[in-house]
């Protein structure tokens, strides 16, 4: 099956125009004067979470994706280092596109150390054995070699291409190209114990607890990378993993930390109120690309909060996701070209910008992205246009040559700035 998302309409803004700008060439160079103008400009207004890439309690890996057809095609790379000068207990979830978690793993990072997974060989049961005994031995439930859950290889690649799964016989993701290609993100937490052969997931009961009094440590020490590779374009786009830093005294419960937290909504998935950890934005601008260059345009990697499913395999074609993804565009010089808006269709997609679900009027512009959840709450939301946390990687590229991944920029998020 093939992932659907229907692209809502929306009139064009009042004062829309397009601009008459236009570009011979854009080059590689230029992308570090964008972006420190983009810096600049967020320095003015900031934020009162603090998004940084700093060594955090849980990283993200907002998006992955593995061809499970062609055994050298796609695939997807991260690396998780340990920013403490002690051996650090680690524990990875796979989730589904649709924010289901399927299969989890501990590993141990050895201290000012990285490790690193392919997820094609994760998805085969092949998880690296990183255990020492003298290490494991400082954990109550930890083993050399690392107890792992068991995985069906079979059962977790029909479960991330949205096919039904061979137990229940349910769906919990939405399919890509045919099935042919396995999506969804990946969260690692710092941990104070082994989960051994049990399937912990962050949505499971003593995972996660307030002041780190579940499984979940509060330690900000973990760091890392990831890439997308595609031997067929001769390309890999890469980004730093996510991260999400645990403070109990901004992110606590208040009546067990010491201070209230700062103001926020909080999503479901990894990040509930218990676990400490600091909430995503709620809006991102970045920039688009499709010309000269950068010929093989300009791709989103969205990540948002929620979930979807499981559900019945034949209500998948015609479900209607109640969060939507709302987009202001503009052009190089500032002036409006438009609005739009479209389902998200998953929790974790790449979204083609030009497509059908993101059109755009001009090559080159910047756009605004919002999430928010409908009525009806199917993913977890409230009423009608409660804003949702988010994360957005555009990926540019020029067929077959080179590709480079940027973050975007955070504009709005959940946090109330101190003394307001």
């Amino acid at each position: 099956m093939t992932q659907r998302s229907t692209r809502i309409e929306r009139p064009p803004h009042p004062r829309s125009r397009p601009s008459t700008a236009t570009r011979a060439l854009v080059l590689l160079s230029a992308l570090p004067i964008l972006l420190a103008a983009t810096a600049s400009a967020q320095e003015t207004q900031p934020l009162g979470c603090g998004l940084q890439n700093q060594p955090a309690a849980t990283v993200l890996l907002p998006y992955f994706e593995v061809d499970l057809q062609d055994p050298q095609g796609r695939t997807t790379l991260f690396s998780v280092g340990n920013a403490a000068d002690d051996y650090k207990l680690a524990h990875a979830t796979v989730w589904t596109n649709w924010g289901q978690p399927v299969y989890s793993f501990d590993f141990f990072v050895a201290p000012g150390g990285v490790q690193s997974f392919n997820l094609r060989d994760v998805l085969d049961g092949n998880i690296p054995e990183t255990s020492d005994p003298d290490v494991a031995a400082l954990y109550a439930s930890c083993t050399a070699p690392l107890a792992q859950p068991a995985l069906d290889p079979a059962a977790l690649r029909s479960v991330l291409t949205g096919l039904p799964h061979p137990g229940d016989g349910l769906c919990y993701a939405q399919g890509v190209e045919e099935g042919a290609v396995a999506t969804g993100y990946v969260t690692v937490d710092v941990v104070q114990d082994c989960s051994g052969s049990s399937l912990m997931t962050p949505q499971d009961a003593g995972y996660l607890g307030d002041c780190a009094t579940g499984l979940a440590s509060n330690e900000n020490v973990l760091w890392g990378d990831f890439f997308l590779v595609d031997p067929s374009e001769n390309s890999a786009q890469g980004e730093s993993l996510v991260s999400l830093v645990a403070d109990q005294a901004r992110f606590g419960v208040p009546f067990l930390c010491v201070d209230p937290p700062c103001g926020w909504r909080i999503g479901e998935t990894f990040h509930a109120p218990d676990g400490n950890r600091m909430p995503l934005p709620s809006a991102f601008e970045t920039r688009f690309l499709n010309g000269g260059g950068f010929d093989g345009g300009t791709d989103l990697l969205l990540w948002l909060d929620g979930a979807l499913g499981p559900m019945a395999c034949d209500q998948v074609a015609t479900m209607v996701d109640p969060m939507t993804v709302e987009v202001d565009l503009r052009g190089e010089h500032g002036g409006s070209i438009g609005q739009t808006a479209f389902y998200a269709g998953a929790r974790a997609r790449r979204v083609r910008v030009g497509g059908e679900d993101l059109p755009v009027s001009e090559p080159f512009g910047l756009m605004r992205l919002r999430a928010h959840s409908q009525a009806g709450g199917g993913s977890g939301g409230g009423g009608v246009g409660e804003e949702r946390q988010l994360f957005v990687v555009p990926l540019f590229s020029a067929s077959g040559r080179y590709s480079v991944g940027t973050r975007s920029a955070p504009v709005a998020d959940f946090c109330a700035i101190d003394g307001e």
